[in-house]
């Protein structure tokens, strides 16, 4: 009885870790993809790989990282910008009126998805001295 028991918590989490990715996914693809690029040569603003590595830098601990994607997504300021180099180039991010829990899914996902930067891009993005005076590419 106890190995029946054991099995279908297991059955119930995985279903539940699956849900969530696909749910991360798709609003991903629903609300972050049309500025965000995942790969490529970004358009309206930082790609994806870009925003994740530079907060994770900041914020390595899971619930922080959650945390401040929602903070910023509800309230973004450039004194507040994690990524001076992207508001020089791309300009602030609007204030979006998603719902919080859409974006802590959101941010959940990237945190815990494997995204790497493709090729070299962003390799000296935010060194300072990389090209100019505040380390932003020209």
């Amino acid at each position: 009885m106890k190995k029946y028991c054991l099995l279908f918590i297991i059955y119930l989490y995985s279903t539940t870790v699956i849900a969530a990715e696909h749910s991360g996914e798709s609003l991903i693809q629903t609300l972050c993809a049309s500025c965000h690029t995942a790969a490529g040569q970004p358009r309206i603003a930082p790609p994806v790989f870009a925003v994740i590595k530079r907060v994770k830098q900041q914020y390595p601990d899971r619930e922080d990282f959650i945390s401040q994607i929602a903070q910023w997504v509800n309230e973004p300021t450039a004194e507040q910008a994690l990524m001076p180099c992207a508001i020089e180039k791309f300009g602030i991010m609007p204030k979006l009126n998603y719902k919080e829990q859409d974006v802590r899914t959101i941010a959940a996902y990237w945190y815990d998805s494997d995204v790497a930067s493709p090729g070299k891009h962003g390799s000296k993005q935010g060194k300072q001295g990389a090209s100019g005076s505040n380390g932003c590419r020209q």
